[in-house]
């Protein structure tokens, strides 16, 4: 590979320029082509990041030889159309969350994937988010972790699709998808979940929910998901000589009897995301979301959606 890759970005909406930024930001890729069914967007990108190559049709994008990844942002129906294709291709990708809106989908995805070579990096950002790192790594060295609870979400209901099912299976599985796989990453591999959504769901998208996992190590971690919040997300950890806050998945405090203090504050870990894909891409260095992440976390939410649509824990 040169130096720098050569991608192309499909979708070019909100997130598909954040990467875009930082793409040119890092000095890792080089966009050689984006594809967006919307022409406002790829007159954004002609104009603003003076990118030559613009196609309606992302299969345009694809066939291009010069092209050897591709940053996938489309929602999220159109994942398991899109990652299919560019495996095809031979196209590695990196693809905004989630994998795909079932498991079913995903499936079929990553066979796909897995039979023509490619790599792939799901984008779950909060995974390259410096301060969840150091918490893991406190929590590596803590006696006991004694369980999480964890609060997430927005006023997220001014924005349509996230309850629109054409778009997505629901806002956790769009949103609430980030908290629910960093308590997994933090805690460990789940064997039972619980959910109860609001009571005009399934006939209606999820507004709000509790969510609830027995982990295999014996923890227990909760999490309150609601598409109408005014208040901060936030996940609280309980362990046996202190406890954590992370607050807005930015900023981390440790809680002792002495008080509450401020350990550091960070952004969002998307640059550090591009940088990942990246040395995965040239260097070989594993990816802290592969394609085998994904399926755990596609299975897992697969299993969140069982449980809210019988009323009862579902083992995994």
């Amino acid at each position: 590979m040169n130096s720098k890759v050569p991608i192309g970005v499909i979708g070019f909406g909100s997130m598909g320029q954040l990467h875009a930024r930082n793409a040119i930001k890092l000095g890792l890729f080089e966009i050689k082509a984006v594809s967006d069914i919307d022409e406002n967007a790829l007159k954004v990108a002609k104009t603003e990041f003076k990118v030559n190559n613009t196609y309606s049709s992302y299969l345009d994008l694809l066939d291009r030889k010069d092209i050897e990844a591709v940053i996938i942002t489309t929602p999220p129906s159109t994942h398991a159309k899109i990652i299919s294709d560019a495996s095809k291709y031979g196209k590695h990708i990196l693809c905004e969350k989630p994998f795909t809106t079932n498991f079913k989908e995903a499936q079929v995805v990553y066979s796909s994937i897995v039979k023509n070579k490619v790599k792939f990096q799901l984008g779950l950002v909060l995974r390259y988010t410096k301060t969840y790192n150091v918490l893991l790594n406190y929590l590596s060295n803590e006696v006991k972790l004694l369980g999480l609870q964890g609060r997430y979400g927005g006023y997220l209901i001014s924005y349509k699709p996230h309850f629109d099912r054409t778009f997505d299976r629901g806002m956790v599985n769009s949103n609430t998808i980030h908290l629910i796989d960093i308590i997994h990453y933090l805690a460990g591999n789940i064997n039972e979940v619980y959910v109860k959504f609001n009571p005009s769901f399934p006939k209606e998208p999820e507004l709000s929910g509790i969510i609830s996992f027995v982990h295999k190590n014996g923890l227990i971690s909760n999490l309150y998901t609601s598409g109408a919040m005014r208040v901060e997300s936030f996940l609280f950890v309980n362990t046996l000589s202190k406890d954590y806050l992370v607050e807005s998945n930015i900023k981390l405090f440790e809680i002792t009897d002495k008080g509450k203090t401020q350990i550091l504050s960070s952004e969002l870990g998307f640059e550090e995301e591009l940088t990942a894909f990246y040395n995965y891409l040239v260097n070989g260095i594993p990816t802290q979301s592969g394609v085998e992440d994904a399926m755990k976390l596609s299975y897992l939410m697969e299993k969140v959606y069982e449980s809210a649509s019988k009323g009862k824990p579902v083992r995994l």
